[in-house]
């Protein structure tokens, strides 16, 4: 899987290609413009992104992780950790996914398996850590990001969903 070892944990810092970048942009699972708690109720969801955790949160549900990093579209968000989540701090810059960074999800999807919840607090961006999500993340759960101006796009998690991100995951280069 080029940046991955057998146990799934990346090897190296990277940095997202334009290639990719131009990929993302447009929404990669199913498009909801609004939250609909219906729809969620009793998922297993990684949300990732301020504006999504906290809308979750908000309707009353609890996603298994929440990824934030205290901005949304590059402004201020003052999302704090929910009651009864455990928090762990990582660092990740701007268009990059730091093996810091995916550790931190690893451990908090890990954590999340045995019945915690987990407020990943990302100093730096967290835009991109929906790849560690779908990759790490059991088959059946869903992983929800927000597409700017559009609304929350859910992607559920899937072996073909998993190829997929690894494959686009491999596209990245290397940050050094």
């Amino acid at each position: 899987m080029g940046f991955l070892d057998e146990n799934l944990n990346l090897l190296v810092d990277l940095r997202v290609t334009e290639e990719v970048a131009r990929v993302i942009r447009k929404p990669r699972g199913v498009l909801f413009r609004s939250l609909d708690p219906n729809v969620f109720r009793g998922a297993s969801v990684v949300a990732v992104g301020d504006f999504v955790g906290s809308s979750f949160v908000l309707a009353g549900l609890r996603p298994r992780v929440i990824i934030g990093d205290g901005f949304v579209e590059r402004m201020p968000y003052p999302l704090r950790p929910p009651e009864g989540y455990r928090v762990l701090n990582t660092e990740n810059p701007p268009g990059c996914i730091t093996v810091k960074a995916w550790h931190a999800v690893k451990s908090a999807i890990e954590s999340s398996i045995g019945g915690d919840r987990v407020f990943v607090l990302v100093d730096g961006e967290e835009d991109l850590l929906g790849f560690p999500a779908v990759i790490l993340s059991p088959d059946g759960w869903i992983m929800v990001y927000g597409q700017p101006g559009e609304g929350f796009v859910a992607v559920e998690v899937t072996r073909e969903r998993k190829r997929e991100a690894a494959s686009l995951l491999s596209l990245f280069k290397p940050l050094r």
